[in-house]
């Protein structure tokens, strides 16, 4: 977590909002807003200006360039608040009760928005979560650890990826959830190859799925998919793998969602929560790395 300037509660987050310019300035630091523009004429570097209202929207970027005549943009220009109708103030309050795991409803409530508005940003904030994770999100697993790996159905609908393959790790709790079309040995392999150490001691189920896993550099053990233990040794079992599914399915239930449809977004934003337990400043720093980016 960032020493600098911490926020824990919405208060301070209102509270920093009282001095409009320190807040921008406070979001640039973050990078959730770019610390540096372009002019769209001239090419050259704006200069940072505030109005005399204390108000954050009053923040801008102009070009001091007589040619350009003042040209300007908003302090919103290329991050993910560009094009929102929610204030900045708004924005961060928005960060701050998503890190919290806060509802829909609620969220709407506390920052006087409808709740179509902040469903809209959430959603935005799991795509950021998509990116993050496949940019930052480690492979789990490695020489002395075991990871238990399994595959199931989150829906019973009908869908062209309807089977989800996880992972997780005995030691760190660590895992890895992926959508597949199938659950044949060919991707299973790939899937595992591309999510776990190799090294790894992997246990799984007696599925022919698995059976390549010993060729490509795992350990691999197999446990009765009835009890989800090795017959020969007590071990040897996948009960992590399946307390993750059920978890993961009580953990969609309360999101309102149990269906294909958006179920990467949400798987992402599941194992976000499991990697970053402060969601909030880990969000902030995912968006930063975007804004970076762009």
């Amino acid at each position: 977590m960032s020493h600098t300037n911490p926020i824990m509660n919405a208060m301070n987050i209102c509270k920093l909002f009282e001095d409009a310019e320190a807040a921008v300035r406070w979001m640039m630091a973050k990078k959730l807003l770019k610390s540096s523009q372009l002019c769209g004429k001239c090419g050259r570097e704006l200069h940072f200006r505030t109005t005399g209202i204390n108000n954050a929207e009053g923040c801008k970027w102009v070009c001091t360039t007589h040619a350009c005549k003042s040209w300007s943009c908003s302090v919103r220009r290329g991050s993910m608040f560009a094009g929102s109708k929610a204030s900045l103030k708004q924005a961060v309050l928005l960060l701050y009760y998503w890190g919290n795991n806060t509802t829909v409803k609620e969220t709407a409530e506390e920052v006087n928005l409808t709740r179509q508005m902040v469903a809209k940003y959430f959603k935005e904030i799991r795509l950021v979560l998509i990116n993050s994770i496949e940019q930052t999100g480690p492979m789990i697993g490695g020489i002395g650890t075991t990871v238990e790996i399994d595959e199931t159905k989150i829906t019973k609908r009908k869908h062209n990826k309807e089977w989800l393959v996880g992972g997780i790790c005995q030691e760190t709790k660590d895992v890895f959830l992926k959508q597949v079309e199938r659950r044949d040995a060919e991707t299973l392999t790939s899937v595992i190859q591309d999510n776990v150490l190799i090294g790894t001691r992997l246990v799984t189920d007696c599925w022919c799925g698995y059976n390549r896993l010993a060729q490509v550099g795992f350990a691999h053990d197999t446990v009765n998919s009835l009890n989800f233990l090795s017959p020969n040794n007590a071990l040897i079992q996948t009960q992590n793998e399946e307390n993750l599914w059920r978890w993961l399915k009580e953990y969609l239930k309360q999101k309102g969602t149990n269906r294909l449809r958006n179920l990467n977004e949400y798987l992402a934003e599941y194992v976000f929560r499991r990697m970053h337990p402060n969601a909030f400043e880990s969000i902030i720093e995912a968006i930063g790395r975007e804004t970076e980016d762009s």
